[in-house]
């Protein structure tokens, strides 16, 4: 099957950089029927040639609407392009997601970070996620603005660690991260500007009493960077260190941040629940 060319008019949509094994997997859990907002997944190809010759890798066919709404950009130079990246509509995009390039091997990270580089340079706005193949390369992208670094060893590391010692604990992450219907997944939501002031405390009472699909597990904070005095090296430093969001779970009573903390502007809920709820609901509990 020949899949479509991106048209011009898209918005919203995901962009995933380079063919890989993962691109089937993330297309169907993207355009699952589960999910409530199914964008359009547009694959910016760094080797049409190695596209070809994977099948596997390709979306299934018999999906009506991937075949409506997963475009290939197959043009020279990939998705270190910026002419590549502004035709995939980067500047329209919700996201674009960076796969590892599986003909690089211990390259593949350094290429990787070129065209997060060239991401940031024409929308830096834009939700950015990279996979990283080594954790030893994590220290070269700390002054990049890539939004969310995802490295499968440190991933599989942990969750071997976590199975030894709590047996069944894989079978639950499995869970939690599919889109398959009738299953749990988390959420990170804003706070509406309706709930801001209220404690985790108040919050969680709130969804109780008021019989919410959903579960409030905790919180992520948001650390806005103090602003540094001028000539003041020192300040400026420690305001590039601090981490955009603290994330809290099941929080304590009586630590700070905790269960009395005060949630405001930039604060998120994490929640557990079947579908993105509307927290502006939880206002009028």
């Amino acid at each position: 099957m020949e899949w479509q060319y991106p048209p011009e008019e898209l918005s919203n949509h995901v962009i995933l950089c380079n063919a890989s094994s993962q691109v089937r997997r993330i297309v169907e859990e993207l355009h699952s029927p589960t999910v409530g907002d199914r964008p359009d997944v547009v694959l910016v190809l760094q080797d049409d040639a190695l596209w070809q010759e994977h099948p596997e890798w390709h979306p299934p066919q018999e999906g009506e609407f991937i075949r409506e709404h997963f475009f290939v950009l197959r043009c020279a130079g990939g998705a270190a392009s910026s002419a590549n990246l502004r035709r995939a509509g980067l500047c329209a995009a919700r996201a674009a997601v960076i796969l590892a390039d599986p003909r690089q091997e211990e390259l593949a990270d350094a290429r990787s970070t070129l065209v997060a580089l060239t991401i940031e340079r024409i929308r830096p706005e834009v939700h950015t996620v990279m996979e990283l193949t080594s954790s030893t390369n994590r220290a070269h992208l700390e002054n990049t603005d890539v939004n969310e670094i995802v490295c499968v060893g440190d991933l599989a590391e942990k969750l071997i660690a976590q199975s030894c010692i709590n047996p069944g604990v894989k079978t639950i992450f499995a869970n939690l991260l599919t889109t398959a219907h009738g299953t749990c997944r988390f959420f990170t939501s804003p706070l509406p500007p309706s709930l801001w002031g209220r404690t985790y405390r108040n919050l969680v009472r709130r969804a109780i009493l008021g019989r919410t699909p959903y579960v409030i597990c905790g919180f992520l904070l948001h650390n806005p960077a103090p602003p540094a005095e001028e000539g003041s090296c020192a300040e400026a430093q420690g305001a590039a260190e601090l981490p955009p969001h603290t994330l809290v779970l099941n929080p304590r009573g009586g630590w700070e941040p905790g269960k009395d903390t005060a949630l405001g502007e930039g604060d998120h809920l994490v929640l557990l629940a079947h579908e993105l709820p509307d927290l502006e609901l939880m206002s009028a509990l």
